[in-house]
């Protein structure tokens, strides 16, 4: 919460409030998504979107990327609409812009990412913005590295079951 506050008061957002995710660093399989307040994006239609639909900006996609960091227009050269989601679900819920950042350690594991949106009439990401976001990012992966590490310790989980999308 406190680190989303502060990212919020750098990198000014709308239309949702941020996606935190938490990441497998080996299966790269989203493990939980966090947001506060409420949402009126179906977490079950996030997944869909992310493992299922021929779309762009996905969590795999982030994560591949050399920086660790893309916007949609980035991805889309400009043209978001080419994004399925993009049509029928970010736009129609008045998102116009997306970032998502990769949390990448610097041993390069990746142990989460988070997503910011922008409304309509709000500027895209700025170069300043994805720099900042890029520089938080080693120290949100040991974070969540930590607090991963530090919840199984206190409360382990029997057996560790691998993730599976069907």
């Amino acid at each position: 919460a406190a680190v989303g506050e502060t990212v919020e008061r750098t990198v000014p957002i709308g239309g949702a409030p941020p996606f935190w995710n938490t990441v497998d660093p080996t299966s790269h399989l989203i493990t939980s998504i966090h947001f506060e307040g409420e949402c009126f994006f179906d977490v079950g239609a996030q997944i869909e979107w992310e493992y299922v639909a021929d779309d762009v900006n996905k969590t795999a996609d982030v994560i591949a990327n050399p920086r660790g960091i893309q916007t949609l227009h980035e991805v889309t050269r400009g043209r978001p609409d080419r994004s399925r989601v993009f049509r029928e679900h970010l736009r129609p819920d008045g998102i116009e812009q997306e970032v998502a950042v990769a949390f990448r350690a610097g041993t390069g594991e990746t142990w989460g990412s988070l997503r910011l949106n922008r409304s309509p009439g709000q500027p895209q990401f700025d170069a300043g913005e994805l720099t900042f976001l890029r520089s938080l990012a080693p120290h949100l992966a040991d974070g969540v590295r930590r607090g991963l590490m530090l919840g199984e310790a206190i409360e382990p989980d029997w057996p560790d079951p691998p993730g599976l999308v069907v």
